[in-house]
């Protein structure tokens, strides 16, 4: 797939799956937003196929930059965040929070940017409310035989990107072709990340400063480092956060790899 406008959007198929199968081509697509989508991407997207789009923005962020109207698609809205998460969520009030702490931080605490971060991520497998939203969006996945889904936050980095492990952990995937994925979007929001730091860093800041911002609108190893230590020292592992915390039983993963697996 080739976009104009939409630089974190990509087809998890392919991937090597449980029983030595892989996950259908076609069927699960992890995305940024979709409001920079241009003309000609729209058209690719249609031409997908999608049934679903599930959109996990808090209520703000989707006023702000509304997806655009994919034709024969069911939009489904999923907000895992109900409160500010500065880093996560890119409304303007947070998106600004999130600067101005890191500013105000960075060059004071060695290491804050990346702290603050893996505590956001920690919070991804340990706020209920969190937790039950994500359960909610597995359910989405496994109501028909033919669905073709596409789910979104902001950025794609870390809302959408957490979807992309639960589903992919789900689908029996390894735990490095999920590290792979998860650090693709390093590349794919590079650009992105360097137009953030030129707008919120003054120039002739030091350079700490600079690496702090950039931290964190990253992907790192260290951030899901983190989230899986949580889903350990709370659940006593990753499968017990997926049986205990978003109550999926073997009988619900059977069903999604079913579908989504050949």
């Amino acid at each position: 797939m080739v976009f104009e406008g939409l630089n974190n959007t990509r087809d998890l198929g392919g991937l090597p799956a449980a029983g030595g199968k892989t996950v259908k081509p076609g069927r699960l697509f992890r995305s940024s937003q979709l409001f920079k989508a241009t003309v000609n991407d729209i058209r690719t997207l249609q031409d997908l196929g999608l049934t679903k789009v599930i959109d996990l923005r808090s209520e703000e962020e989707r006023r702000e930059k509304p997806d655009p109207e994919l034709k024969g698609t069911g939009y489904i809205f999923i907000p895992v965040l109900r409160d500010l998460a500065a880093g996560i969520r890119r409304d303007e009030k947070a998106e600004g929070k999130a600067v101005e702490s890191v500013i105000s931080h960075g060059l004071e605490e060695p290491g804050f940017s990346e702290r603050y971060m893996c505590g956001l991520y920690r919070d991804l497998v340990t706020d209920p409310y969190t937790v039950s939203q994500y359960s909610r969006f597995v359910r989405e996945l496994m109501t028909s035989e033919n669905e073709r889904v596409l789910w979104h936050c902001t950025a794609g980095k870390d809302r959408a990107g957490f979807a992309a492990v639960i589903v992919l952990k789900l689908l029996g995937v390894s735990d490095e072709d999920i590290l792979k994925d998860y650090l693709l979007t390093q590349t794919c929001l590079a650009g992105e990340v360097e137009e953030l730091i030129r707008r919120f860093v003054p120039p002739g800041a030091p350079a700490a400063l600079s690496e702090s911002v950039r931290t964190l609108f990253c992907a790192k190893q260290d951030f899901l480092d983190a989230l899986y230590a949580a889903a350990d020292e709370k659940y006593g592992s990753f499968q017990g956060f997926i049986s205990t915390g978003l109550k999926v039983g073997s009988g619900e993963i059977s069903r999604l790899r079913s579908i989504y697996l050949e």
